[in-house]
């Protein structure tokens, strides 16, 4: 086996790592968006 197959292996689970945090981190700042308008709508009452 070939060595460079190890280091597209890698690079591939570093890129789908580096995607998997990108889609959270976003996911974590809807939510944070979210709690922060409902937050303002109670401070508004």
């Amino acid at each position: 086996m070939p060595t460079y197959w190890r280091w597209i292996y890698v690079l591939a689970g570093a890129a789908l790592l580096g995607i998997a945090f990108f889609f959270l981190m976003r996911s974590a700042n809807k939510n944070l968006e979210t709690l922060q308008a409902k937050s303002k709508k109670k401070r508004r009452k």
